[in-house]
């Protein structure tokens, strides 16, 4: 191994390190921690197999937040099943409202139909490109379009972060959610055993105040899952490695979005 593997070695670590000091000792709360189940959900799973979708753990998960914590305010940075599950449980909830920031509306069209449905959820979807922005958190990928609808409709109690896609980075929709939460929401960030969304995750609590990490797990579902807790300080503290970490990624998102977008368009 070189001198960069060593390097990169050893960044991962302290990054992983300072993770897992950062986790709550009290972890989840009991309600999400039950493997409680509902059947309405346990349908929209079976219909859905895309691997493109919020693993069924992810799923069971958001909806025991919205009906367990009664959580009736949710924003999510991505929409397809997710949207569904989340506004079916609203539905079971007696109503609420969804709030859901997506970058190509045609990915999701037909889930969204299904949303829009749902008489006693009062949904919104908003189409928003990806800027490259400078924040507190570094050099990181925005949903800038959407800040005016996502301001309009918080605070939210519930935040699903699973967007944009994983070359891109998820620094952008974790920065943008803190202006518009609830006291005590909840943020949950899918994929987050991966190594990016784990950068992601590191900068976030390195850099925002506000932010506690509740619960962490590279595991969950297959592919990980974090929940972050706000406690309304929206204060910041720049921190070094979070900067140069992100400068030192987004030529890798860069390269990877081109690679990806060639995918996707095969998928499609």
């Amino acid at each position: 191994m070189g001198a960069l593997g060593n390097l990169t070695e050893s960044l991962t670590g302290r990054r992983d390190a300072v993770l897992e000091g950062f986790t709550e000792s009290g972890g989840l709360p009991e309600t999400l921690a039950a493997d409680k189940r509902y059947t309405e959900i346990e349908i929209l799973l079976r219909e859905d197999c895309s691997t493109w979708s919020v693993s069924p753990d992810l799923a069971r998960l958001l909806a025991r937040a919205v009906i367990g914590l009664g959580l009736s305010n949710v924003l999510e940075f991505d929409a397809g099943l997710s949207s569904l599950v989340l506004a079916t449980s609203l539905s079971r909830l007696s109503g609420g409202k969804l709030t859901s920031v997506e970058q190509n509306l045609s990915w999701c069209r037909d889930p969204w139909k299904r949303v829009s449905d749902l008489v006693n959820v009062d949904s919104r979807i908003v189409e928003s490109k990806l800027r490259l922005s400078l924040s507190v958190m570094g050099v990181c990928y925005c949903f800038r379009d959407a800040a005016g609808i996502g301001a309009s409709r918080g605070p939210y109690d519930l935040v699903l972060v699973d967007a944009p896609q994983g070359f891109y980075g998820r620094d952008g929709a974790l920065q943008m959610a803190r202006w518009h939460l609830a006291s005590r929401a909840l943020v949950v960030l899918h994929d987050a055993g991966r190594s990016g969304e784990r950068w992601a995750l590191f900068r976030s609590l390195a850099t925002i105040r506000g932010y506690r990490l509740l619960f962490w797990d590279p595991e969950f579902g297959g592919r990980g899952c974090a929940i972050l807790r706000w406690c309304s300080d929206r204060r910041i503290r720049p921190n070094l490695l979070a900067v140069s970490t992100s400068v030192v990624q987004a030529p890798r998102y860069a390269g990877g979005r081109r690679r990806r977008h060639a995918e996707i368009a095969e998928w499609m």
